[in-house]
């Protein structure tokens, strides 16, 4: 019997083992991996076997890195939610008017959900789950969106610039309609793009313009009418 050498190795051992000695690869293949299947069939859904065969890497290593599939799940919301609740606070503390300060929000929110496929079906599993797996250490972040988006509506109203609304209403509004677009894009993509709908589908950037004038001009508060002299 001929003795296999280590070139002759399966592609997948090698992998494993190039990426033993880059911890940071590791942990990338994991959470991209696991996001996709987190997002498909959802947290109970993925097994860590799959998720080990999807990344190329042996699952040991997920207890190693993450210390289980609880961990690398945490690991993968808290990611994006400290990103995206540190760019926020610094949106949020500018001088600029309420209405500039909230495009930015909306601008930074959506292309944050854009430069993370599957984390929009993930973040809604979570939520229709009732937070289940959202741990202790992540919903802060997940809260401070809702935080920002608050205080910038607030002081718009102070200020004259949006009409008195209710800004935990104005908040679900626009991450509603932003994790409804991105959320469904694999089923427009697959199923409604071929249909003689009439028009074509927008692109992330002219939906997220879309959805800045909504709101931005929705909020805006109505002129004061010149008194006329009787």
């Amino acid at each position: 019997m001929r003795k296999r050498t280590a070139t002759s190795l399966p592609a997948r051992h090698s992998r494993d083992a190039r990426r033993a000695h880059d911890p940071v690869a590791t942990r990338k293949a994991l959470m991209l991996a696991a996001t996709d299947l987190f997002a498909s069939r959802g947290f109970d859904g993925a097994s860590v076997d799959e998720i080990a065969t999807a990344s190329g890497v042996n699952k040991a290593l997920i207890n190693y890195h993450f210390g289980g599939k609880a961990g690398l799940y945490a690991a993968i919301l808290r990611q994006v939610f400290e990103g995206v609740s540190g760019d926020l606070q610094s949106i949020r503390e500018s001088d600029a008017a309420a209405d500039v300060r909230l495009r930015a929000v909306i601008r930074l929110i959506g292309e944050g959900i854009d430069s993370h496929p599957g984390l929009p079906q993930m973040v809604l599993r979570e939520v229709l789950s009732g937070g289940e797996h959202l741990d202790d250490a992540t919903l802060p972040h997940f809260l401070a969106i809702f935080g920002v988006v608050r205080s910038i509506v607030e002081e718009g109203m102070k200020s004259g610039v949006f009409r008195k609304v209710n800004p935990f209403a104005t908040h679900l509004g626009l991450i509603g309609s932003l994790m409804f677009f991105f959320s469904t894009e694999k089923f427009r993509r697959n199923r409604i793009a071929s249909l003689p709908i009439g028009f074509e589908q927008p692109l992330p950037a002219d939906y997220l313009s879309h959805i800045e004038e909504l709101m931005v001009r929705g909020l805006a508060a109505e002129p004061r009418r010149a008194r006329t002299r009787r």
